[in-house]
């Protein structure tokens, strides 16, 4: 049984290409929601446009980012975009850049969107200005899930508030005979669960590094440490035969 489950995370929206057919209620969304829970959010989104009128299409990749964009700059230059596609944060001012996105103002105006819409996706919606994008969720990466039962039952009090507390709790747990954190071993989640040490350990040094691209925070001795409790995390209270497990098993 496991103790932990990192969460991953990145914000989800999306966009609509400029010159699409908005008179007629029909949609081709291209996304990577392919699988698993996603597939059934997307399905419910389907079943939302289908209700209101719409003819529900989509093109589902699945795997990693990558293989979208891939997908998406095939039709751009294929002259066959896509109506609507789930792209991700800076993914959105890239492709805004292109000028092949469509301008959402109006309808951003009509429904409200800036009194809805948290703050800090505003600039990730309007890169230089004006909708370019409908935010459709919000991930965070400082996120993770315990088990009561199974702390209970190893003698942890409370989930851990710092890396040290954590280790501690890891260690009662893996004695206990249980895996202590589930995991799976994609890039993007072994990517992401390194950001989530980081920004547990120093606030300040995570923005500098992910957020800024500062370099010298980069080669820090903060980011050493952080390569440290990460070894420990994936060597002592990961499953070892976690290797080519999908995310959605674990």
């Amino acid at each position: 049984m496991e103790y932990l489950r990192t969460a991953l995370a990145a914000a989800a929206a999306y966009t609509f290409v400029a010159g699409a057919a908005f008179a007629e209620p029909k949609t081709n969304l291209l996304h990577q929601w392919a699988t698993g829970s996603d597939a059934q959010a997307i399905a419910k989104l389907g079943e939302m446009f289908a209700a209101k009128g719409g003819t529900w299409q989509q093109t589902s990749i699945a795997g990693h980012t990558a293989n979208t964009l891939a997908k998406l700059r095939a039709d751009v230059i294929a002259g066959n975009a896509p109506p609507a596609v789930q792209l991700k944060g800076p993914e959105i001012a890239e492709w805004n850049e292109t000028g092949m996105t469509a301008n959402l103002d109006e309808l951003a105006t009509a429904e409200n969107w800036e009194k809805v819409v948290a703050p800090e996706l505003l600039p990730v919606m309007k890169p230089t200005g004006s909708w370019v994008a409908a935010p459709m969720n919000i991930h965070r990466i400082n996120w993770l899930w315990a088990s009561p039962k199974v702390m209970q039952e190893a003698g942890v009090a409370e989930v851990p508030k710092t890396w040290t507390d954590f280790n501690a709790a890891c260690d009662k747990i893996v004695a206990s005979g249980k895996i202590c954190i589930s995991h799976s071993t994609a890039d993007w989640t072994d990517s992401t669960v390194f950001e989530v040490v980081v920004y547990g350990m120093d606030l300040d040094l995570f923005k500098k590094a992910f957020v800024e691209g500062d370099v010298e925070a980069m080669r820090s001795d903060g980011i050493v440490k952080a390569f440290e409790q990460f070894r420990t995390m994936t060597t002592k209270y990961m499953d070892p035969g976690m290797n080519g497990r999908d995310w959605d098993t674990m």
